[in-house]
């Protein structure tokens, strides 16, 4: 495998001997198939496409405190907002009841706020997190600062939760992701030979590995 980075690819298109692709900086790449996994990006590749499609992308939020001298954490928390936040549960015979309770105005659902704890090698606890949603055309309407409303949200409803020995914090940070609002995963093929796959959502950590394998084998097959 020959591994590049570095390389913000601007143009793709179909030749006779396979697929041409072409980065910022002018260097050339070609190949008999091309996999568009763009994640959260829409302005380089096809971007009208994006913009009809029923992709949007969400922004999480969340925190780190500094290191809890003495304590440990076993495991990784979820916590009752969690449960009824993922579809995941909704098996579960009481989900469609408990769901049925929660106010359609609080800043729990306003900020798709649920709370985890997991604890870092460091010691330190990561708490989170939140979800602000825009279509994949209006990405900007999310913003690059965090809200600060949010952070303190989250904190005051981990420490009802937890008693940690310090929720002093040492660093926050936001991501983003796509997901799409109709199917599970974003698949367009440009042609046979280029082929678009993003929009995993909040799946990745767990469906993409397997994902990936099925989707490789009929590609390359």
């Amino acid at each position: 495998m020959d591994y590049f980075t570095n390389q913000h690819i601007i143009s793709c298109e179909d030749v006779t001997t396979g697929v041409k692709t072409q980065s910022a900086s002018k260097e050339v790449f070609e190949a008999k198939k091309v996999i568009i996994c763009n994640g959260s990006e829409f302005k380089s590749l096809y971007p009208e496409l994006f913009k009809a499609s029923d992709l949007e992308v969400t922004k999480l939020q969340m925190l780190q405190t500094k290191s809890q001298k003495h304590y440990e954490l076993p495991g990784n928390i979820l916590t009752g907002w969690s449960i009824r936040r993922y579809e995941a549960f909704s098996e579960c015979p009481s989900f469609l009841e408990i769901k049925a309770k929660e106010e359609s105005d609080s800043l729990q659902k306003k900020w798709g706020v649920h709370i985890l704890f997991k604890q870092a090698p460091d010691g330190s606890v990561i708490i989170g997190d939140s979800h602000e949603y825009a279509d994949a055309k209006n990405i900007e309407d999310l913003g690059y600062r965090l809200n600060m409303d949010i952070d303190n949200f989250m904190m005051n409803e981990a420490q009802k939760i937890i008693d940690l020995p310090t929720y002093a914090i040492q660093n926050r940070w936001f991501g983003m992701y796509s997901q799409c609002k109709t199917r599970d995963i974003f698949q367009e093929d440009i042609s046979p030979n280029i082929h678009i796959v993003t929009g995993i959502g909040g799946k990745g950590m767990t469906g993409r590995a397997g994902f990936a394998i099925e989707k490789m084998t009929r590609i390359l097959i």
